[in-house]
């Protein structure tokens, strides 16, 4: 009987194992196709050496994409981010210009740093339920923001995140920010509208400077 519930254990094992492997095999040979690559490990998306679609839908399975990864490609328009991604670098989209929409996984607790800094073209980003932190001029200089939702999770925005959001007219900063950092909304010219639902925020300097 024991040696019988030993085999029906290792079959199981190598079943799950094999499983595995064809899931993991399924979304790199997914990232391959359309022009994407991985690093080593296989979790982390490196900057494209080929040609990928200007609407890009990342695999599901990449944990990690690496700073500039997509930075200053001008014929990238939109991206949905899979769940599975828990961490960007800095500069991933920095410079796109013609990147209007973007879909952030909702794993994610920290924009990253300069990540849209200078999409001039950016509309609408999907800030997801769970982030934490907005980074340093994450935002910066994306001139046609014209909304963008807080999630009530968020703590912290960081120097510069907005600043030079020109578009931007109105901003609800919700009652979980605790630090709006060093001209963080500096040079929205056209925000006029701005709900900060914490009164024990602290606030940088030059935060709302125009």
């Amino acid at each position: 009987m024991k040696i019988k519930n030993i085999l029906i254990f290792g079959i199981a094992l190598l079943t799950f194992s094999g499983g595995c492997t064809m899931c993991k095999n399924s979304y790199t040979d997914e990232v391959e196709k359309l022009g994407l690559r991985l690093n080593d490990t296989q979790d982390m998306l490196m900057r494209p050496q080929k040609p990928f679609p200007n609407n890009l839908i990342i695999p599901d399975g990449v944990s990690f994409i690496n700073k500039e990864a997509f930075r200053s490609f001008p014929k990238l328009e939109s991206v949905i981010m899979p769940d599975s991604v828990s961490k960007i670098g800095d500069y991933v989209f920095t410079g796109s210009r013609n990147l209007r929409k973007v879909k952030l996984s909702s794993a994610l607790k920290h924009t990253g740093n300069f990540t849209f800094m200078n999409c001039s073209a950016l509309e609408e980003v999907v800030l997801p339920q769970g982030l934490e932190k907005i980074g340093y001029s994450a935002f910066e200089n994306c001139k046609n923001l014209k909304t963008l939702t807080i999630p009530p999770t968020v703590t912290v925005i960081d120097d510069y995140a907005f600043a030079n959001c020109t578009a931007l007219e109105s901003i609800v900063i919700p009652e979980s920010v605790t630090y709006i950092a060093y001209r963080a909304f500096k040079g929205c010219s056209n925000l006029k509208d701005v709900k900060i639902l914490n009164k024990n925020v602290v606030l940088g300097l030059e935060v709302f400077d125009k």
